[in-house]
């Protein structure tokens, strides 16, 4: 947070309008911690954690491209590839407001997969 003051002010201000000094944030307030919760999915994706994901193997040969890949080959996921590429524009920018929607509220994306699980 030492990196992006104007962050870690943005969400002081939010914690101490919603939680206070006189207690502990707890799970139920993440509704009103919006740009709190963005933090932590942007700290997930941008830190990537597991540089590799966990390995898979290909039950039927697989087509990318010039690509083949044939049955049985194991595959690895490049998770800084996947977690600062393409997908999300500018990925090796620290920006947690693209896990805010159009009316602040925070939303979540199903390429966000810092250890490695997710939707299959």
């Amino acid at each position: 947070m030492t990196r992006y003051p104007e962050v870690q002010e943005r969400m002081q201000e939010e914690l101490d309008r919603v939680v206070g000094g006189a207690r502990r944030p707890q799970l139920s307030d993440c509704n009103d911690l919006p740009f709190t919760s963005a933090v932590v999915l942007e700290v997930q994706r941008y830190a990537s954690i597991l540089p590799l994901g966990v390995s898979h193997v290909s039950d039927v040969d697989l087509s990318l491209g010039d690509l083949t890949i044939p049955s049985g080959t194991r595959v690895g996921l490049i998770m800084s590839e996947l977690l600062k590429g393409d997908h999300w524009g500018n990925g090796h920018n620290f920006r947690p407001d693209r896990f805010l929607d159009e009316e602040g509220k925070c939303k979540t994306d199903e390429w966000l997969v810092p250890f490695s699980i997710g939707k299959k």
